[in-house]
């Protein structure tokens, strides 16, 4: 699928090996991201609700 996109722009087949090296990085930043926003979102949430959440070397918690 993303040869015949790549040859439809007329760029050499070859380059697909640098698309998906790049494309690599990009979806690890990514994934980073997102598992650092649900993990504060998380925490958040259980601190609004009453509960602390369990964060290692919280001086709110006094862990």
């Amino acid at each position: 699928m993303i040869g015949s996109i790549i040859k439809s722009f007329g760029a050499p087949i070859e380059s697909i090996g640098l698309i998906l090296g790049i494309d690599r990085i990009l979806d690890m930043s990514r994934t980073v991201l997102n598992v650092t926003g649900d993990m504060t979102i998380a925490a958040c949430v259980a601190r609004m609700e009453g509960s602390p959440a369990q964060i290692p070397g919280d001086k709110v918690n006094g862990s």
